[in-house]
């Protein structure tokens, strides 16, 4: 695949069920791309011409949904009947690199990056894709930005609901909703709500929810467990997101962080829910519309901090002496009692030890070993002979 040398190729980045990443470089602006393509066994399929066709068609979505939070694409073609995908190569570890590395991210911190992938998601929706695989490995953090950006978009759409249903049980467990494991089931926006509560979850505990076929089997006080300090009106909508029946989840992300923002402000208030719902408030989802390049040079706005109140400092008081009782003795007056040992313990004492020692080693001269290695004392030690 040559593209008219537009591109330089490197060795594949992902091979996966469904799709191969490769990494290139645009010759002309030489910056970082990947061009994605359907996988080899998709290809040989029997529908592969029609898959191909719509993965074609979802380029084209893509192209028409500007995110900041989305990958930008540049371009789609076909060689040789094989569909590609160019888009911007976003550098930086996997959500899942992260937490392994850094553990559980705070909760003011987890919020702020949920929402970010929460309006990335909406905005999908709005161009009339579902994604339909989100979790940790498809999300990536860019330093130089703080922010995350989600990849992967869409691609299990063009997917047959058979081979839809073999991708929810291979991508990571946990973060598929229920429907996505029964082929006769239908998707909705709520499924990527699901996956959104369980990426939430893994990033407060650092642990992925049960796989959804399971969840039925185990108790909830099993495996669902929160950082003491959680606030319980975040722990309700986990769960109202998390649940195996779609109609009760929110039903779409922007409704799931508005509810989240409701939640907190109907809680008791105290700093630390005042801090989470600042997070949450900041982070309500701006409405998308297409734009010629998304806003890739204003770097997020990171979450607003309630400013502290300063305080006028009090002078240091000055140290008083503490007042002497007036029948109390001055140190310089106080007389010095020095102990004398009495001299006659110290020489009985002497003639104590000195008997039991005389005694002790005519004990052992005269049961000594009768031969090496006899006895705990002894310290020649007998050895098997050596053979010759």
């Amino acid at each position: 695949m040559s593209n008219n040398y537009k591109y330089s190729l490197q060795e594949p980045i992902g091979q996966g069920v469904f799709s191969t990443t490769y990494p290139a470089i645009e010759v002309n602006s030489q910056r970082p791309v990947v061009i994605k393509t359907l996988s080899d066994g998709l290809l040989k399929q029997e529908d592969a011409h029609m898959l191909a066709q719509r993965f074609m068609d979802l380029a084209q979505q893509l192209g028409r949904c500007h995110h900041p939070h989305l990958p930008n694409l540049w371009e789609c073609f076909s060689e040789d009947n094989v569909p590609y995908v160019v888009c911007d190569r976003v550098i930086g570890p996997t959500l899942t690199e992260y937490v392994s590395n850094h553990g559980p991210i705070p909760a003011n911190l987890a919020l702020h990056w949920i929402a970010q992938v929460a309006s990335a998601v909406q905005a999908c929706h709005q161009a009339d894709m579902l994604h339909l695989d989100i979790h940790p490995d498809n999300l990536i953090y860019r330093q130089e930005w703080d922010d995350v950006v989600l990849v992967d978009v869409g691609l299990t759409t063009i997917l047959s609901p058979e081979i839809g249903q073999t991708h929810a049980n291979l991508r990571p467990p946990g973060f598929a909703a229920p429907e996505q494991y029964d082929v006769a089931a239908r998707v909705s926006p709520a499924t990527d709500v699901y996956a959104l509560s369980a990426t939430l979850y893994y990033f407060l505990t650092a642990t992925a929810p049960p796989p959804a076929p399971l969840r039925s089997h185990i108790p909830t006080t099993e495996w669902f467990q929160l950082p003491p300090d959680a606030n319980p009106a975040l722990e309700s909508l986990l769960m109202q997101g998390l649940s195996l029946n779609q109609d009760q989840r929110p039903e779409n992300p922007d409704l799931w962080l508005r509810e989240l923002n409701a939640l907190l402000h109907a809680a008791a208030t105290s700093p630390a829910l005042d801090e989470l719902s600042a997070a949450v408030t900041t982070a309500t989802l701006p409405p998308v519309e297409p734009t010629p390049e998304p806003p890739r040079s204003t770097k997020i706005t990171p979450l607003s901090a309630t400013t502290p109140t300063k305080s006028k400092p009090r002078s240091p008081r000055t140290p008083t002496r503490p007042k002497r009782p007036a029948n109390a003795v001055a140190r310089g007056r106080t007389k010095t009692v020095v102990r004398k040992f009495p001299l006659g313990a110290l020489l009985m004492t002497s003639l104590i030890a000195a008997s039991a020692g005389a005694g002790f080693g005519l004990s052992l001269r005269l049961n000594r070993p009768a031969g090496p290695g006899s006895s705990f004392w002894h310290l020649e030690q007998s050895f098997p002979p050596k053979d010759s």
